[in-house]
């Protein structure tokens, strides 16, 4: 899979100079936009082997109870916006997609079809309370196979992306922060406030001046996601970063990973887990910058991590292939996650 998905389209995200002032990152982890972009990487068409393995478990662990949630979250890229409410713990969203508009719920479900035909309990959704219950079950149920278990590590993973990105905000402004947030995103030319990020399709969103809020996510790997609303601030999800802090011993045993890469070489990856320098990486690793950079360019050129210029030296981090690598081959006393 490549790290930067060819978009072709744009959304186009309009400020005011109210927004610049409104501009937040979501405090926390939202439970419900994890689950959901879970659901959609699962439905992802692309033949990446090791996120094909992480597929293969996700199908075979998860329960027959939360298989009516697959049929909600039915598209790749369109996933109705009333199962993932943002809220702080699990029950109160369960709740909000219990309880969503009858219209919210049409509109999400044609979203999600198009003009493929639907499973047959799924035009009885946006008006049955039965088949409401059904589907607040298997969101409790897929939750907790999916989401609970990995729910310390997406924590701080979250942490310490926000982390990140207050600090590029400190350091370069708001403005330059937002053309960074994801590959391609770059302010449109002209007068007005137009943020462009890629996109599925053509979008244009109004901020109104109700402000922005970040939702970094760390079970998604796709372009950004949007929820507008007219009485709040949109919300944009993105893929999130950087991972969890927490991490192996480098070289340490018990770790997968060494028997292919050699144990310098995992280690190296595992840290590259959070950006590095290639100093601090060599201090880690306990080898000179030239070892580290040879390290890194080998891991680079498999396509496991990359480098970018941030001021006047350079950064070095997994990508999105390297993540999952980690992922799917955690280290002895590692959660699955926490090398992401």
């Amino acid at each position: 899979m490549a790290e930067d998905l060819v978009m072709p389209a744009v959304l186009r995200l309009h400020f005011r100079a109210a927004d610049l002032g409104r501009v937040r990152v979501v405090g926390q982890p939202a439970p419900l936009v994890e689950l959901k972009t879970a659901l959609m990487l699962l439905r992802r068409p692309d033949r990446d082997l090791v996120l094909e393995r992480w597929r293969r478990r996700v199908r075979r662990e998860l329960p027959a109870a939360a298989r009516p949630l697959l049929d909600v979250v039915a598209s790749p890229v369109r996933g109705p916006a009333f199962v993932d409410p943002i809220t702080a713990d699990l029950g109160s969203g369960i709740e909000q997609v219990v309880r969503a508009p009858a219209e919210l719920v049409r509109v999400g479900l044609a979203l999600a079809y198009g003009d493929r035909p639907m499973p047959g309990w799924l035009h009885e959704l946006p008006t049955s309370g039965a088949a409401r219950r059904v589907l607040g079950a298997a969101v409790d149920s897929a939750h907790a196979a999916i989401v609970a278990p990995r729910w310390a590590a997406l924590t701080a993973q979250h942490r310490a992306e926000s982390a990140r990105l207050t600090a590029r905000i400190a350091a370069d402004g708001l403005v330059a922060a937002l053309a960074g947030l994801v590959p391609g995103a770059r302010w449109a030319g002209g007068d007005g406030l137009v943020l462009v990020l890629p996109y599925p399709w053509p979008r244009e969103v109004d901020l109104g001046g109700r402000g922005l809020d970040l939702l970094p996510v760390g079970h998604w790997t796709g372009p950004v996601l949007v929820g507008a609303n007219p009485d709040a601030p949109t919300i944009l999800a993105y893929p999130a970063r950087v991972a969890a802090p927490a991490l192996p011993a480098p070289g340490g045993d018990g770790d997968p990973l060494a028997a292919v890469l050699g144990r310098t070489r995992a280690a190296a990856l595992r840290l590259l887990a959070s950006e590095h320098g290639t100093g601090e990486l060599a201090r880690r690793l306990g080898v000179s910058a030239a070892s580290a950079s040879e390290q890194v360019a080998v891991l680079r050129a498999a396509g496991l991590a990359a480098s970018r210029r941030e001021g006047r030296g350079v950064l070095h981090g997994a990508t999105v292939l390297g993540r999952w690598l980690m992922d799917a081959n955690a280290a002895d006393g590692v959660a699955p996650g926490q090398g992401r």
